[in-house]
């Protein structure tokens, strides 16, 4: 890691290890406040390159709802800009993904996001917070 590269404070990690061993993946999470809805931004989800296609990815994102509800959050949707080409992945774990360059809009609010990350133009979010 970077020593510059600094996370928010109301910033979280989820670290995903196997009987705590080295680290596999993580996601760098935290809780959000849209027009007055509270949401769950996942900023980060990476998986060490040797064990992509394990499933690390999916149940990694499967703890996020757990997690930001443990922190005292509650999101009514959880949600994040990506690469296009990580585009499947998401769909894949049953986010909704929305085209490279296309808004988001924010459920039950007017407001609407664009990313201004470039490479990452597309968003994927979900309804459903476990």
């Amino acid at each position: 890691m970077d020593p510059a590269w600094k996370l928010p404070q109301e910033a979280g990690v989820i670290l995903a290890q196997c009987n705590g061993g080295p680290v596999l993946g993580a996601a760098v999470v935290g809780g959000a406040d849209l027009d007055g809805v509270p949401a769950g931004l996942i900023t980060h989800l990476v998986t060490d390159p040797v064990h992509q296609g394990e499933g690390i990815g999916f149940m990694t994102l499967r703890m996020v709802g757990q997690y930001l509800i443990s922190e005292g959050h509650t999101p009514k949707f959880l949600y994040g800009a990506c690469d296009p080409k990580a585009s499947r992945f998401y769909a894949k774990a049953g986010f909704n993904v929305t085209d490279p360059g296309t808004s988001l809009r924010i459920p039950g609010t007017t407001m609407t996001m664009k990313s201004n990350h470039p490479p990452y133009t597309a968003w994927f979010y979900t309804a459903t917070v476990r």
